[in-house]
Parts: C-alpha cells; structure tokens; sequence
C-alpha cells in the first residue's frame, strides 16, 4: 500500500505544473494560427501568476532604461580598467557613459536599455545597423553589506583594448546575436547578410507568460466566449497535468506517473544551456533538439568528472544527474513565475529524501545547522561567473575529493575547508565510508583525454553501460573523433542505433570515422528522422557521397541539406557558421564562394581561428600557398590561441619547401598546445626529414610523457629509433603498445622478430 502523506508533512509532494503535449480537448476548435497576445491579456485571469512573476528575473530580463529601471550610481566617480577609463552621467532621464570605443577613443554612448537586475545590471547601448552592445563596465546590484553598490569590469583580469575580442564593443558583446533570444519573447534577429546589419524586433521585451506557454491567441478567445473549459486549451504545448512523488517506503521519493519529464526539460532548455540556435522560434510541439546544438560534456566546458567549468548554465550538469533520471523537472524545486525555490533549505531536499535518514549528522557528518550540513553546499556547490553571480552545479552529486586527488578536479569540501587540501578531505570521507571509493566516470574521461593506457578500455567499459546519462554516453562517443581507437568505429556504429536523440548526435559527431560504405549504410535512414538536429548532423556526414547515395535516399538528403543551409544562413552573423558554410562550397565545387565566405567569416570574427586555417587549405588546393601563408600571418597578429595557425603555417612552408622556417612554426604550435598531440607528431616527423632524427626522438619522448597511450606518438617513436639502430629502446615502446591493446598484432610480431 502506498504511504501518502499531505505537503505540510514534506513526505509527499504532488507538482501540477508539468509539462506535456497533448491534443485539443473535445468541443474546442479554435481556428486561425496561434498569435501572441501580450501579458496584459494574460493578467486579468491569472492574478495570482502574474503577481509572482512581476519582480522576477524573467519579468526584468531586460527594460526600457529609465530613472525607475536603472540601478547603477550615474553619478558616481569614473570608473579605470587597466588604463581605460569610463564615466558616468545622468541628463533629466537619460543615462550616459563615456568609455573607449571600436577606435579605442573615448565617446559618450547613451544607455538605451538595462539588462538583467540581480546580482548584477549590464546596460545597452544603441550601435549603427541595428546593433545594440553591452558595456563591459556593469553595475553589482547586491547589498553594500555583500560587496556590492559599484560599478566594476566583467573581465577584471584581462587586457581588452579596442579591437580585442572581449571589448564591448565587438561581436562577442553584441545583444542581437548573443544574448537577445533568452531575454525577450518571440524574437526575430532580422539579420541581414547583405548590409551586416539588423532589424530585430519582439514581441515582449522581457520573458514573458508567451516565451514558456506559447502563443495565447485561441486560448484567450475560447476563455472570453466560455469561461467553463480546459485551462490549457489552445497551447501547443501543455504547462500541467497530474504527476506526483511519494516515499514508498523510502528513503527516496518516486514519481507516480504523470506526464513525460522530458516535455518541461525541453520548454526551458533552450535558454539554460550551452548550446548554438539550429533555428529561429521553435513552436511548441518541437524539441528542444529540433531547434539547438547543444553542447556535450567537453573539456574546457566541464571538468573530467562532469562538474562544471566554464559558464555552461544548467542543462548539461542536470542531465547528469540521478535527479532527472528519476523524472525529476525544475519546477519540482522553481516556482515557474517566480522562479523562487519551492521552499528554503533542507526542507526543498526532504520533501523527496527522508528526513530522518539524510538530514541527519550520520549522513552529512556536520554539525545541525552548518554550512556543512545543507544539502546543497555538498551537492550542488557553487561557481562563480560575471564576477559576482554564484550559480550551482545541477549535477546533484557525490562529494568525491579522492577524484581531486587523482584527477585535479574541485570538490565541495575544501571550498569550505579551505585551510586544508584535497587529499586530508579523501582521508575524512574515507573515515566515513570505510573506504569505498566506487568507479567514476570521471576516471575514464581523465584517462583518455590523458592518452592513459587504461583509457581506451575504461571508456569501452563506460559506454558499455546503458545505465550511464545519455549525455555522459554521446559525450565519450563523440570524443572518439579526437582520440580514435581500434573500438571507435564500433562505438560510433551503436550509438548511431540508440534510443536517445543525444546518443545519437554524438555518434554522428564522431561519424566521420566510419569508412564511406558503412556511413551511407548506416546514416543515410537518420536523414528522415523526426529531430532537425539529428537529420542536419546527417546531411554534414553524408555530403561527401551525396552522389552516391541511392534513389530511396536522394530526396531526404537534399530536404536535410536545405535545413543545414538554412541553419547556417540564420547563423551568418556568427564566423563559426559562415566557416561551415564555406566548407559546404567546397564540397560542392565551388571555391570561389567558399573563399568570399571563409573572408567574410574573417571580417566579423578576426579572432576565430578556423576560417584562417580553412581559408588557407583552400588556397593550397589552388595552388596558392603563398597567399595562404599570408593569411596564417595576418591570423597570428589576431587570433588569441595562435597553435592552430602555427601548426598550418608550418605545414603551409613545408609544401614551399622552407623547412627552416617550417620547423620553427610547429615547434611554436607543439608549444602552445601540448595538449594535441598531433603537432608534436608533425614536429617531429619535420625534424627527421631535416636529417634531425636525433631532436626527433626527443621530441617525441617528451610528447609520449605528456600522452603515454597516444598510439600514433608511439609507433612513429619506434619507427625512428629503428632507423638509428637503437632496438631496445624501440622494444621498449613495443611494450607499451602491447599494454595499450594487448591484442595489437604488429607489436607482438615485433617483439616475436
């Protein structure tokens, strides 16, 4: 028998704001297409809604700048960043500042808008075609008590001058591509390609009731003609529906039935995410992959472990979780409108984790009342992004200082303890626990990205195991591409017939390590499949061999490829997305247009490394490797990760036969990235064919240190000391290929011999 208890007792919880699609109940048939209505419309039914949105982050997105909207002092001192100085002004309601612009002098710019309103307050300012950009220089909108009431640089530990890619004024800053879509209801860029300028328009300029529910218009006319009908009549998308949680028998509440969790995740996905937009305005019957390319768990963006790094918002480390397995949606824990927590404290937690099992000292092993004693200070620290907002990792998990230890990643307890280190934390939770340190993830991301001999078999033994988060699985097989072992095919090959959308994408980012005959076989039946996304990842990998795919599959292909155009050209204010619309010319034989677009790319992102690299491999073709090298040239005096175009450049003199100057560039590129192999490979492949075999060798060592399962490192390495006749050293690396894969034939010939 089921123990129900009432919410008062914080056992049982029943949510009725669940997302779910559904059909138009009977006897309701609004015709016409939905239309938005405004929040006015919305109001006089749903009071109470609209009383706790009023105030809240989404209501306050973004405003009109006036004396009542404004946060920052306008009249307070200037304001000097590493030389660059900015002050402020107020004239009757307006608000200005002076600051460097685009030329680096300074210029008055008046504030047309605010942005955001806690813990922090960027204003807008209005640019010629249509731009509006986002001062660098932001208002801390906390309590004096809590450092803040000042004015302080949103990169306080960089140099931006004019012309840098952080500097406000350049496209990384700019509203209309980069941060409008997620603070504003309905929005239309309105780019246009041709002039570089934009015509945005909205149709709220908050996040309004629309931006969640969709467009209200039937929904509004039924419920002015009969006030007695189904409160989400006319949605496209439904925003509740019976679902609930009971502990039974505990500790752990589980969810009864109800709708699918997954509708709710998608509704608020799109703007709590990583990700880049695949198309402008989904309706609400897509998903959230019909309409975004999100990112996986990559390096630089999360820790190996799967904790956050860089500002990746929430999505990525929810989906991780036990939580969202469980059927766990936001608003089980937000207020919807208010976007508050459900309830305070450890009391959000016990409604679904029993109290007297895990809000005890037996389980979180501090004292009542701590900081060590909230659930979410162990589960859900904190990081900070902007300078001053504190944002929790969703990913809801286990304290395991070992693994920082092991792997250098953070960990909850010496945030707090910081007075002690990593290793004194593993001690105490080891205390704890006996010792039971249970295998992580983490380790096996850690040992391949480390080129670790155990790597290749402890991800084959990850994504082996289908109780792993989709993420997690599409993540390992995508990495595949960078790290490809003897199983990466095979890897790619199961997740391309995964039941998860996720798994899937990851595997077609990994597709291009399937031979031409298996990917036709294999991708050709995803370019009809019901999600945008997967069937724009298809086109891509089939696009080489369009030509030879067979008449069941010809139209699919070309109705997916206008998809990815179109994609693209939505996207063609962005250099990423005119560098994949070149290659695309390339393809296609035309490589004229393709060098317009890799320049075009150039001019709006002069920091974006690919269209550089692309732009001058695409000259080779041509015959044109000196225009090429000047290409690479004028990319180092501007790009911020010069190791690509060192590395191209190297390989561009090379092919002039200026091997002097060639093995300088790669050995800058190994250098600066001694996290890619392959430029310490080129390096020393360079440096042989110059007659330094000898600095080959070393070079190599070095590099097999750093990544000491890299199979490629390592055969190279044993083909060289070969040549210079020192065979026992050879046999040595022999050995090290047989620990790697002890299957591997050629090395256990070698050592037979």
């Amino acid at each position: 028998m089921l123990r129900t208890l009432s919410i008062s007792s914080s056992l049982f919880l029943v949510i009725a704001a669940c997302f779910v699609a559904c059909d138009e109940p009977r006897g309701r048939v609004a015709g016409g297409p939905r239309q938005y209505v405004g929040t006015d419309a919305c109001a006089d039914c749903h009071a109470a809604e609209t009383k706790a949105w009023r105030g809240s982050h989404h209501d306050l997105a973004m405003q009109e700048a006036t004396p009542e909207t404004v946060l920052g002092d306008f009249a307070a001192a200037d304001f000097e960043h590493n030389g660059e100085r900015t002050s402020f002004a107020r004239k009757g309601d307006a608000f200005f500042v002076t600051t460097p612009g685009p030329d680096g002098e300074r210029t008055e710019y008046e504030v047309v808008y605010t942005f955001g309103y806690v813990p922090l307050q960027q204003y807008l300012v209005a640019f010629p075609g249509g731009r509006y950009q986002a001062l660098g220089v932001a208002w801390d909108s906390r309590s004096t008590a809590d450092g803040g009431g000042r004015w302080f640089h949103l990169q306080p530990d960089e140099d931006v001058p004019a012309g840098d890619a952080l500097h406000w004024t350049s496209p990384l800053a700019n509203w209309n591509q980069q941060c409008a879509d997620c603070h504003s209801t309905q929005l239309t860029k309105g780019y246009d390609r041709e002039t570089r300028s934009y015509e945005t328009t909205w149709e709220a300029l908050d996040v309004s009731c629309e931006a969640c529910h969709g467009p209200a218009s039937r929904h509004v006319a039924t419920a002015e003609a009969d006030e007695q009908f189904d409160p989400n009549y006319g949605f496209a998308r439904r925003l509740t529906g019976a679902g609930g949680w009971v502990i039974d028998p505990g500790p752990t509440a589980r969810r009864l039935g109800g709708p699918d969790p997954a509708r709710q995740i998608d509704a608020c996905a799109p703007c709590h995410s990583r990700r880049g937009e695949l198309v402008e305005n989904l309706d609400g019957e897509e998903n959230y992959l019909d309409g975004f390319r999100p990112a996986l768990l990559e390096d630089r963006l999360y820790h190996d472990d799967g904790q956050v790094d860089d500002e990746v918002y929430v999505w990525g480390s929810f989906l991780q979780s036990k939580m969202h397995a469980a059927g766990v949606v936001c608003s089980d824990c937000h207020d919807p409108h208010s976007l508050k927590l459900q309830f305070e404290g450890n009391d959000l937690c016990t409604r679904c984790h029993d109290r007297k099992q895990f809000d005890v000292p037996e389980h979180h092993h501090h004292e009542v009342g701590s900081a060590g004693a909230a659930c979410v200070e162990c589960h859900m620290p904190e990081k900070t992004y902007m300078v001053v907002d504190p944002r929790r990792d969703h990913s809801m998990s286990i304290p395991r200082p070992d693994l920082s230890v092991q792997l250098g990643t953070p960990n909850a307890c010496d945030r707090c303890h910081d007075d002690h280190d990593a290793q004194w934390a593993a001690e105490a939770v080891d205390e704890w626990t006996g010792g039971k340190r249970p295998v992580h993830r983490g380790q096996a991301f850690h040992a391949l990205r480390q080129s670790l001999p155990v790597g290749e078999r402890a991800m084959a033994a990850l994504l082996a195991d289908g109780l792993q988060p989709p993420i997690v699985r599409a993540t390992g097989i995508a990495e595949q591409l960078d790290r490809p072992s003897p199983q990466s095919a095979a890897q790619v090959v199961r997740g391309l017939a995964d039941e998860s959308d996720l798994v899937v994408l990851g595997a077609l980012r990994a597709g291009d390590l399937l031979d031409p005959a298996r990917r036709m076989s294999l991708v050709a039946p995803l370019l009809q499949h019901e999600t945008r996304g997967v069937r724009i990842e298809a086109a891509r990998l089939l696009l080489p061999f369009a030509a030879n795919l067979g008449p069941e599959h010809k139209q699919a292909f070309e109705l997916a490829q206008q998809e990815r155009i179109a994609s693209l050209e939505h996207n063609a204010d962005q250099p990423w997305a005119l560098t994949e619309l070149a290659a695309i010319q390339v393809l296609l034989g035309k490589p004229e247009e393709a060098e317009a677009s890799y320049r075009e790319a150039i001019e709006i992102g002069p920091w974006y490394v690919e269209p550089y690299a692309n732009l001058a491999d695409l000259l080779r073709t041509l015959d044109r490797d000196e225009e090429g090298a000047k290409v690479l040239r004028e990319g180092l005096q501007r790009v911020s990760d010069p190791g690509p175009l060192e590395h191209s450049l190297g390989l561009n003199l090379v092919r002039q036969e200026r091997l002097l100057e060639a093995v300088t560039h790669l050995r800058r590129a190994a250098e600066l990235r001694p996290e890619i192999p392959r430029y310490a490979l080129v390096q020393a492949v360079a440096l042989h064919s110059f007659g330094r075999s000898e600095a080959a060798v070393e070079v190599l060592g070095a590099a097999i240190e750093r990544h000491p399962a890299d199979r490629e490192l390592l055969n190279t390495q044993v083909s060289l000391l070969l040549d210079l006749g020192r065979e026992a050293e050879a046999r040595a690396y022999v050995k090290r290929l047989l620990e790697i894969d002890p299957n591997d034939e050629d090395a256990r010939a070698f050592l037979e011999r």
